[in-house]
């Protein structure tokens, strides 16, 4: 039963949850492993819509949002049946937000929904159960973030946003939309400490890059022995060194939807 709680909330707006009419199902009553790309054997591309049909649509939700009896007509049984789904349609419980609108993740209901964003109707999702993974929610996200294409990774820029950040720890997360070049990372990374009116960039030793799985990047950061008023932290400054994805293209630090620009986050103390 709690499987089912995710799929009768998942778009933020279902009242009631239908038998559906099987299609999408094996014999058994499960959801199929096609899901809409042909039933191989490859693993699905990090980032795209298949990896979440694979990880979360598919397995979860697919039980109850199936066939063509699936509750306010939201199927998620299959990639096309998802994407036709989710992407550019009104939410039902507040018509003029879309359940995903591309390259906006914060505009996207379905994500609002998933973060329990402030200004939804009703609960969080999943009700009654644990929230999502960070690392589930970061899928959603990524893909929404990239245009929410319907195959692969889309064409739009690779970009960036704060995660988080831990001022006792002296950590700073930052999250990537798509796995970026490591080899490029050190040189377009830059940490400044506002002193006296001025800002002085951090020696090497002063701070530290650790790259999980190519997307989340944690700055590890050291006061220095002088007086400060903020810490700064810079990435893609077009001035020092720009930061590429595995594509080999450049990072939307500005998330204006195009290659360049800088990413910047300040800590006031």
């Amino acid at each position: 039963m709690k499987r089912v709680s995710l799929c009768l909330l998942l778009a933020g707006l279902l009242t009631g949850c239908g038998a559906g009419s099987g299609e999408g199902l094996d014999e058994q009553g499960l959801p199929s492993d096609d899901n809409g790309t042909g039933g191989n054997d490859t693993p699905p591309v990090p980032g795209s819509l298949a990896q979440l049909q694979a990880d979360i649509f598919s397995p979860i939700c697919a039980q109850c949002h199936t066939g063509g009896a699936a509750p306010e007509g939201l199927r998620l049984d299959s990639e096309q049946n998802s994407y036709d789904s989710l992407v550019n349609q009104p939410s039902g419980q507040q018509p003029s937000v879309l359940r995903v609108a591309p390259g906006d993740p914060e505009a996207s209901y379905l994500l609002r929904k998933l973060e329990g964003a402030d200004g939804i109707d009703g609960g969080q999702m999943p009700l009654g159960m644990s929230p999502l993974s960070a690392t589930r929610i970061a899928q959603v996200r990524d893909w929404i973030e990239n245009g929410a294409p319907r195959e692969g990774v889309g064409d739009a820029p690779t970009s960036v946003s704060l995660q988080g950040h831990q001022s006792e720890q002296r950590v700073v997360t930052l999250r990537f939309s798509r796995a970026i070049s490591s080899e490029s990372l050190s040189d377009a990374v830059q940490v400044y400490f506002h002193r006296d009116g001025q800002r002085v960039l951090a020696s090497p030793e002063q701070y530290a890059l650790s790259l999980q799985d190519g997307q989340q990047l944690r700055i590890h950061w050291y006061l220095p022995d002088y007086p400060v008023t903020a810490a700064e932290f810079v990435v893609n400054d077009p001035a020092v060194a720009t930061l590429l994805d595995q594509q080999h293209r450049v990072l939307d630090g500005d998330r204006d939807r195009t290659e360049g620009g800088l990413f910047r986050h300040e800590i006031s103390f």
